[in-house]
């Protein structure tokens, strides 16, 4: 009978291909997540309710018809392989569905976070959050998610359980010079760069700006607990979490009085594309910067979307 239950298991796990079984575990991943923060029962089976309200989040994150698609179908899974009636077949989700389907891939409308706009977010950080590790975590994280062009993936974990492979770790960054003013960020990984071959980063201490990475880090570090792993942790060692760190952005915009519907977490990308073309760069360079593959840099720069230009320092590479 264990023989048969083996192979039961190995063609069930044959039935999807491996990249297939990544994107259903991201997907039930960020269920968890959503109804933690949402403040809903982890109940399985899962409610309707808690379903359409997964959908509804997951649209005004501007997430694509297909990525929603394929995080229900995740939940559905999880479901029927458990035996459980499938809340997503109910006909309130299959109608959310085909409005996802049919609206298509929203316009992208996200305005750049700029480097006058960060200095703010983290001014109003210090009186927003519950301690002074707390506003020194989000300051760094914002600061190198600005100055790196980093995707939000690449410095926060899925979920607090979540795997950290991929993303920014302790050993990851560290000062070139005695006196830290040369800061080293190595990227390892990245979407456009999936077989590890990395990149160094390097940034010099710049005085006079509020919002220099360089600062921000060192600040950060003099705080966070000395343990290896996720480089942003918090006091009790948990990583941050990409949804922590979108809570905390809209958070930070609603106390600085702008609605949070026209950012989020990739607002930063944007807006160092953004600064950095305004501030006369050149699209091949800007596209080094980014690590962007294509011409998709295009779809970041938005000068019409921005106030007066930012004056940026940008990395060495």
């Amino acid at each position: 009978m264990e023989a048969i239950n083996t192979e039961a298991l190995r063609l069930l796990g044959a039935s999807f291909a491996s990249s297939t079984w990544g994107t259903y575990s991201k997907g039930v991943e960020q269920f968890i997540q959503f109804r933690h923060h949402a403040g809903l029962p982890p109940l399985w089976p899962a409610p309707c309710g808690h379903i359409a309200a997964f959908i509804a989040h997951l649209s005004l994150e501007g997430l694509a018809p297909s990525t929603i698609g394929t995080y229900t179908a995740a939940a559905a899974y999880v479901h029927k392989i458990n035996g459980w009636p499938d809340p997503t077949d109910s006909f309130i989700v299959r109608k959310m569905r085909e409005g996802c389907r049919r609206q298509g891939r929203r316009c992208d409308t996200r305005r750049p976070i700029t480097a006058e706009l960060l200095e703010k977010i983290c001014n109003i950080l210090r009186a927003i959050t519950s301690s002074d590790l707390e506003a020194a975590l989000f300051c760094a994280a914002f600061s190198l998610a600005f100055f790196v062009f980093f995707r939000v993936g690449e410095l926060t974990t899925a979920s607090k359980s979540a795997g950290h492979d991929r993303t920014l770790n302790f050993h990851d960054v560290w000062f070139e010079s005695n006196d830290h003013s040369v800061l080293v960020v190595r990227l390892r990984f990245s979407k456009t760069d999936q077989r590890g071959d990395s990149v160094e980063l390097r940034f010099h201490r710049d005085h006079h700006s509020p919002t220099c990475p360089v600062n921000m880090v060192s600040s950060y570090l003099l705080l966070r607990p000395h343990l290896s792993g996720p480089f942003f942790v918090h006091v009790d060692g948990t990583p941050l979490t990409t949804y922590q760190f979108s809570q905390m952005l809209r958070k930070s915009l609603v106390a600085l009085g702008l609605p949070p519907q026209g950012f989020s977490p990739h607002s930063f990308r944007i807006g160092a594309a953004t600064s950095a073309a305004l501030n006369g760069t050149p699209v091949p360079q800007i596209q080094l910067l980014g690590r962007w593959k294509s011409q998709a840099v295009n779809l970041y720069i938005r000068p019409d979307k921005v106030l007066p230009p930012s004056h940026t320092g940008l990395p060495q590479l």
